[in-house]
């Protein structure tokens, strides 16, 4: 099916050579993984946690700026971007969380802070819940905490992993989804508009077949309706963000995600899509120095 580093998989040598905070990129051996981590600054410690399909440049913007006041760290999750399995391991919520800590003790990393945006939010909260990390505040950015109503909460994971078992299916949404084209339409359907340059790096990934993979197997494996069980067990400062303009997440599932969080506050922006973040770093991050300054 390819060439492993060349076609299939992202290629650090082809499609990281001019990609977002390179300079700042390294390589860590963690548990199953050979993770893509960028890290920068000093101060007070941000983990930075993408969403489902993404990789370390769509918070490089937020991170470049908050690293002259905080260490951050950046990553690429599981089969996503240039994070390399070197074991197979499925997917799960608690099975990413505890990779994702795995890493953080390897990179002697213990954050003060962990912003995690959609998925990512997800996994933060698994965290805090299996207390793998005990940071003075967690965030959530448009986090997708809810499962599907009815029965698309069945139908959605079955079709990802029926998808992620036929071996020509992340080849087909490779050939058809990697144009700069149709990937700025697709993020243009989560309700953010970004520019020419942040649209780049999501297509780099979308012509490999490999990140197209790793997405299906975590969508495959997720289980939203235990963890949203669970929530009321959090012990933990948590605050959500939420984008009025989202269609991705319904912004009217911030209240309900609140509620379910024991003493969670929420901040609802009247502006921006699903990619808020990206939308408006500087916004963004000055928002986010005032969380992590208050906790």
């Amino acid at each position: 099916m390819g060439d492993a580093e060349g076609s299939y998989f992202p290629n650090w040598s082809v499609d990281g050579i001019d990609w977002p905070l390179r300079e700042w990129s390294d390589f860590l051996e963690a548990g199953r993984h050979r993770w893509h981590i960028q890290r920068r600054g000093k101060g007070p410690k941000i983990l930075f946690l993408h969403g489902t399909g993404a990789a370390t440049h769509s918070w490089a913007p937020v991170a470049r700026i908050l690293a002259d006041q905080f260490e951050v760290l950046v990553l690429d999750l599981p089969g996503h971007g240039f994070t390399r399995s070197t074991g197979y391991a499925a997917p799960t919520l608690p099975g990413v969380a505890g990779a994702v800590s795995g890493l953080l003790q390897e990179a002697a990393f213990f954050p003060d802070a962990i912003v995690g945006h959609s998925a990512g939010a997800a996994i933060m909260l698994q965290m805090a819940l299996d207390r793998h990390v005990r940071p003075r505040i967690s965030i959530g950015v448009n986090s997708a905490l809810q499962p599907f109503p009815g029965p698309a909460r069945y139908i959605f994971p079955a079709a990802a992993k029926l998808l992620f078992l036929n071996p020509f299916a992340p080849y087909l949404f490779a050939q058809r989804g990697g144009t700069e084209g149709r990937v700025r339409r697709l993020i243009e359907g989560t309700g953010s508009h970004l520019k020419p340059d942040q649209i780049a790096p999501y297509a780099t990934l979308l012509r490999r077949p490999g990140h197209i993979e790793g997405a299906l197997r975590l969508m495959a494996n997720w289980d939203l309706s235990t963890l949203q069980q669970r929530l009321p067990e959090v012990d933990a400062a948590v605050h959500l963000i939420a984008s009025a303009n989202d269609r991705a997440v319904p912004p009217a599932d911030l209240e309900e995600n609140r509620q379910l969080v024991p003493g969670a506050t929420a901040t609802l922006l009247p502006d921006y899509g699903h990619l808020a973040h990206e939308e408006a770093p500087a916004e963004f991050a000055a928002l986010l120095r005032r969380m992590v300054d208050g906790a």
